[in-house]
């Protein structure tokens, strides 16, 4: 049973990753969010298991929301501490 349970967060895992990777590359690209549907059905045509859910254009915003949320707040953390040129000379 672990075996399925582990086989089934892997397929989720993977479902979503791809998922996330269309959703950023049509905010990188600047496509309009309506592009994700599409661009998801192109990916099942070719082969690719993307899952049944969050396909809609809402589903891209949200994803890209969450993307740049974390980029920021990865940012912020990473800069945190960092002295400006100005701060270094008082």
């Amino acid at each position: 049973m672990d075996r399925c349970n582990q086989r089934l967060h892997e397929d989720c895992h993977n479902q979503l990753k791809k998922l996330i990777t269309t959703a950023y590359h049509v905010a990188k690209t600047e496509q309009p969010f309506t592009q994700y549907p599409a661009l998801l059905d192109l990916q099942a045509i070719n082969g690719v298991d993307v899952g049944g859910k969050y396909k809609s254009k809402q589903a891209c915003q949200r994803v890209k929301t969450e993307l740049l949320d974390t980029v920021q707040e990865s940012l912020r953390k990473r800069f945190k501490d960092v002295e400006t040129p100005c701060e270094s000379s008082r």
